[in-house]
């Protein structure tokens, strides 16, 4: 009777050295888990304050930037944007650990990391425009136009760029580096 009492303790302790040993596998697994996420945050935003410091700043200071950059500005600003040798924010970790994050975070903290990632696709893809738009751009320049341009019929003058948004997507590149910026790492 001694014996079976030993061997049903023995089987209950052992069970109980899993739950615990299980426990804290799941919890270094969660925590080394929000730290590397959070480490490809701080990356991704160091990048971005990067690109700030050293181009966006002066666009980003101006409250109505279009006013004071003329189109040949905008220009030289997106030219050295997309030559600067920027990477791209990266999510590959993320995508990796998504699932073991939506277990871990809190709803709200889960969110933050979705929306903080969705902007930085955001910068990603704005990025890509900026160097597709560069080769279409053609700045008008009033004073190049000579009176035979002007007469012409077959030539038509105007200050729109199709097939060029520089300036739109400078616009939208400041905003969402903003956003970035003063939100910071959602995890730290």
């Amino acid at each position: 009777m001694e014996s079976a009492i030993a061997a049903i303790a023995g089987v209950i302790i052992g069970f109980l050295m899993n739950c615990i040993r299980d426990t804290l596998i799941r919890r270094r697994r969660a925590k080394s888990t929000r730290k590397v996420v959070s480490a490809e945050i701080s990356s991704n935003i160091g990048l971005i304050n990067e690109m700030n410091d050293r181009i966006l700043c002066d666009i980003a200071n101006t409250e109505e930037y279009s006013n004071i950059y003329d189109n040949s500005q905008m220009y030289n600003t997106a030219l050295l944007l997309s030559k600067l040798p920027l990477q791209e924010c990266s999510r590959k970790v993320f995508d990796g650990q998504v699932t073991v994050l939506g277990q871990v975070l809190s709803e709200k903290k889960f969110i933050e990391c979705i929306r903080c990632y969705h902007d930085f696709d955001r910068v990603n893809r704005i990025m890509v425009l900026l160097k597709a738009d560069i080769p279409n751009y053609k700045p008008f320049l009033p004073n190049s136009i000579s009176e035979e341009d002007t007469q012409s019929s077959d030539s038509e003058v105007s200050s729109e760029q199709p097939c060029c948004y520089i300036d739109m997507h400078l616009h939208d590149l400041c905003m969402y580096v903003d956003m970035i910026l003063e939100r910071g790492n959602p995890l730290s």
